[in-house]
């Protein structure tokens, strides 16, 4: 690990300075844990271990508690396990709770810290330390095991100082979490719940970019958490390969300014724009703002004037105010009132994400972009706390706890529990277990105006290592190539743990460049076969009359048939009802189907094209796909195959033909509609299969093509009701050309069947009058 990880040395001085601090554990001996032989035997009494969550939640928590549990119950059944409830809060008020077999079970390989729950305090003041040496000593603690991050545990080396300064035999070791990553060094690996994070997270990037392919017109800006290190938005970028990544620590070794950020997404746009790609995903970190140097520094003046008094403009520096006014007004009010505590800006609360694409698309505005620039914002953080660990994680966090439990068992304090050789191999009967002085990690820092604060040195990202060099050599590829990786869900169960590369290190160049492999999810979902009925699987089948869909319901029923007399005149015992298949006794002949995705993708529609080409292929037909609403009213298709569908078969999005989103409205117009026809006519299609839109549209379309006696139809699959989105106004305007009926229906006694609807066309009855088309007005918005 000594390629990856920089080791940590302090000057002279500072080691006098640490040694004064910590005079009592400063010379803790690092512990390779072995088999127990000879005269080198640990003790078979009961252990009494305290443990405590302290920082934010991080998946596999849960499981290092279980392997303490474990541990201990292996050494003495009778040892006992006490978990100190809401943080380090629980153990200075002394507020725990004994972990009993059936508790410790409900939460094994479970996400999230609901056993105990997890708090951000820390034991700081002499007399919490005090209290916190009362609680252990009143339940007589072999030892006290703290998990959390870098703060926490340097937490715990003070509390491990304390305790041995005042005779306490108590123990105190850490175990090291933190999803940001930044809590590892030439000791320790790497930190729990980082791999469940960078999972959970690169399973909505790779929807985001089936998203951006299926639409083509939005860019999506995706931040991530990380606010001192951006580890997370590294390794995603490595897992999913987008086209644009940020990483703080770049931006702020080659001082980046803000204006330059902007320029190079701009960039970006044109670049793809010239390749007519108008979409694209974009990661950053959460902590990406405090990098850049001159907002840095506005930061700070921010921050310095609030604690003196009231801010004003007027008392920034004249190169402070110019960057405090080029920002948009948006991100000033969060500088200005979303505040920590400690009256500091909360970085976390500024969405650099929504900065960034609000001053790109200023620029393109001022450079003349001739495309269009769409873009969405997202933020991507406590969803990947409390998940279901990973298998790594969970392996890892068990592997912990166990570790924590022989360091206590054989008396040593002040010290972390850790894990060695992951990097090198993914069988945990490989990695060897160890503990590590937490003095020996520590540096000094001023931390709230005090210097020489014992702090453990988080860990950044080092751009001149082989993990940054790795994506550096590539990124320009991925700028304007699509070489995305859809990672899908976090797979559980594995045969072995599948290990992030911040721990095992750089993937190749050409892993980097692909947007496949043949071991990704992606792949493999290739391989399964959906099951399906019998029948469908036969070339002789027909459709026939089922029961009816709404029985009492005549009166309507009549109204709909009256309203598409061409249709009802041909499947007069369809309206009203479901239908069926069975065995038909001959084959149709062969014919070309269409096919059109209109709306929002969903899960499985791949699934969809897969199906309807593998069954026109069975009659010996073909598929035509139309590129989204676009076209289908410009007659823009493609010829889909077996091959060509088969490459998307239980894949996320709808790429091989996409969606266009504009021309949606405009399809399902009077005049879209009467397009649209005309586009099948041209295509020489037989039927239409639209995925998406609404039944009434698909039904208007269909009347209107029965009407000019052509022998195309329409048929919807996972039709929206959603006519906000796409609005009825325009089918019913050509259904009452068609029909020149009402549409609305009413009874004998010339009331409407919805009251409301009544008084409304009642309300608007001279309307008509002066030229105003009131009923499929009113109908449409009724609807």
């Amino acid at each position: 690990d000594e390629v990856n990880n920089a080791p940590h040395v302090l000057s002279a001085q500072d080691q006098d300075i640490l040694a004064s601090l910590f005079p009592n554990t400063i010379n803790t001996n690092f512990c390779l844990l072995a088999p127990a032989s000879g005269d080198r035997q640990a003790s078979s009494e009961p252990l009494r271990v305290g443990v405590v969550l302290s920082g934010g939640q991080a998946a596999g928590g849960h499981n290092v508690i279980c392997g303490i549990f474990d541990y201990v119950k292996r050494v003495n059944p009778a040892s006992t396990v006490f978990g100190f409830l809401g943080g380090p809060h629980g153990v200075f008020s002394h507020e725990y709770v004994e972990l009993t077999e059936a508790i410790i079970d409900k939460y094994r390989n479970m996400g999230g810290f609901d056993m105990i729950r997890s708090g951000r305090h820390k034991i700081e003041t002499d007399e919490q330390k005090q209290k916190s040496l009362e609680i252990c000593e009143k339940l007589q603690l072999n030892g006290l095991v703290v998990i959390g991050g870098d703060d926490s545990n340097t937490n715990a080396a003070i509390l491990a100082e304390y305790f041995k300064s005042k005779g306490s035999s108590t123990s105190v070791c850490g175990c090291p979490k933190t999803i940001d990553g930044d809590l590892k060094n030439r000791f320790v690996e790497i930190s729990f719940g980082f791999d469940t994070a960078c999972k959970t997270y690169c399973q909505q990037i790779g929807n985001l970019m089936r998203n951006a392919m299926t639409g083509g017109n939005t860019y999506h800006f995706v931040r991530l958490m990380g606010r001192s290190a951006s580890l997370i938005t590294l390794e995603c970028a490595l897992q999913t390969h987008p086209n644009y990544t940020f990483i703080g620590e770049e931006v702020m070794a080659k001082k980046q300014s803000l204006r330059q950020l902007v320029e190079a997404l701009v960039d970006l746009v044109e670049a793809r724009y010239a390749k007519g790609k108008q979409y694209g995903v974009v990661l950053l970190p959460e902590g990406l703002i405090e990098f850049i140097p001159e907002v840095g520094v506005l930061i700070n003046e921010i921050n310095h004037i609030v604690a003196a008094g009231d801010f004003e403009v007027s008392k920034l520096t004249p190169e402070s105010r110019s960057v405090f006014e080029e920002l948009p007004e948006s991100t000033r009010r969060q500088l200005l009132l979303d505040r920590d505590p400690h009256g500091n800006v909360q970085v976390a609360m500024i969405h650099t994400e929504k900065l960034l694409m609000q001053m790109t698309e200023s620029e393109l505005q001022k450079r003349g972009f001739q495309g269009t620039f769409l873009a969405q914002s997202h933020y991507l953080g406590y969803e990947g706390r409390s998940g279901y660990p990973s298998d790594f994680d969970a392996t890892y966090c068990y592997g912990l706890g166990n570790v924590a439990g022989a360091l206590i068992q054989n008396k040593v304090t002040a010290c972390m529990a850790v894990l060695k050789d992951m990097s090198s191999s993914s069988n945990p009967l490989d990695w060897k277990a160890a503990g590590i002085p937490l003095t020996k990690m520590m540096n000094l820092e001023t931390r709230k105006g005090k210097a020489n604060v014992p702090v453990i040195k988080k860990f950044l990202v080092d751009i001149e290592r082989p993990l940054f060099q790795a994506f550096a050599q590539v990124r320009d590829a991925m700028r304007l190539e699509d070489v995305y990786q859809i990672p899908g869900p976090m797979q559980l169960n594995t045969p072995t743990p599948v290990l992030p590369y911040t721990l095992v290190g750089a993937p190749s160049t050409a892993s980097l460049l692909s947007s496949s492999s043949p071991q990704s999810l992606g792949h493999s979902r290739l391989e399964f076969e959906p099951l399906l009925n019998p029948l469908l699987l036969q070339k002789e089948t027909a459709v026939v009359a089922g029961a009816a869909a709404h029985p009492g319901a005549e009166a309507c029923n009549a109204h709909i048939q009256a309203l598409f007399p061409a249709l009802g005149a041909e499947a007069k015992d369809f309206f009203g009802g479901a239908c069926k298949l069975q065995k038909a006794q001959k084959i149709k002949e062969k014919c070309a189907v269409g096919v059109v995705l209109v709306g929002p993708e969903r899960p499985g529609y791949a699934n969809v094209l897969c199906g309807l080409v593998q069954r026109v292929a069975l009659l010996g037909g073909t598929v035509k796909g139309f590129k989204g609403a676009r076209g289908l009213l410009t007659n823009d298709c493609v010829v889909i195959g077996e091959k060509e569908a088969a490459a998307q078969r239980n894949q996320p999005g709808f790429v091989l033909l996409g969606r266009t989103e504009r021309e949606e409205a405009e399809l399902f117009t009077k005049e879209g509609m009467k397009q649209a026809a005309a586009t099948l006519q041209a295509a020489g299609v037989a039927a239409l299969v639209m995925i998406g839109g609404t039944t009434l549209h698909a039904a208007v379309l269909s009347e209107l093509l029965a009407s000019q006696r052509q022998p195309i139809r329409v048929v919807c699959v996972e039709p929206s009701g959603d006519l906000g989105r796409f609005p009825a106004h325009g089918a019913l305007q050509l259904l009452k050309e068609l029909t020149g009926k009402d549409i609305v229906v009413g009874s004998p006694d010339a009331k409407a069947m919805c009251p409301g609807i009544s008084s409304t066309f009642q309300q608007l009855a001279g309307c008509r009058g002066l030229g105003f088309d009131t009923e499929t007005k009113v109908a449409s918005e009724m609807i």
